[in-house]
């Protein structure tokens, strides 16, 4: 009896979240990343190397921004509220996303993201993530006010990176 409301809330959960999903995708196609390369061409100071991050196609609000090795991190968080509300069984809050940006101006495409966040009371959570609109990105829960320390591992073949920063929520 339990396994079968444990199929019938992960089944529910599922459905529910379907249309989420397909609007987050929606309007994603490959000749979007052609107009993208073609504005930061445009961007590009003489030295072929571009001065600053476009976050014009980038969701949720800008929390941080910072440099290892050269590479440019942006983390941009969208609160996922509502979707929340609706689902009590959801345990996560927000969508986290980092966008990299190579020494040379290109975003990385292909590349293994994890975070590993650390909240308050020393909480732990891990998330491996998912490549989506020239970054990448997880479900993550900043439920609860304080400060959490976030720890990003950026794997690719050009480069292995790795950055923190603390995010208080109020």
């Amino acid at each position: 009896m339990k396994k079968k409301i444990t199929s019938m809330i992960v089944i529910g959960t599922m459905l529910a979240l379907a249309p989420w999903a397909m609007a987050q995708h929606e309007g994603h196609d490959h000749g979007k990343k052609q107009e993208q390369a073609i504005k930061m061409e445009k961007e590009m100071d003489h030295s072929g190397h571009k001065d600053e991050m476009d976050h014009s196609d980038h969701k949720g609000e800008m929390i941080h921004e910072s440099v290892v090795d050269g590479y440019k991190f942006a983390y941009h968080l969208i609160d996922m509220g509502a979707h929340a509300k609706k689902m009590p069984q959801m345990k996560d809050t927000h969508h986290l996303m980092v966008y990299v940006m190579s020494p040379k101006g290109h975003m990385m495409p292909k590349a293994k993201v994890g975070y590993l966040i650390q909240g308050p009371s020393d909480s732990k959570q891990k998330a491996m993530c998912m490549g989506m609109s020239g970054g990448f990105g997880a479900d993550v829960n900043f439920g609860t006010k304080g400060t959490y320390m976030v720890k990003t591992k950026v794997m690719s073949d050009e480069k292995n990176l790795i950055d923190s920063f603390s995010y208080e929520v109020k």
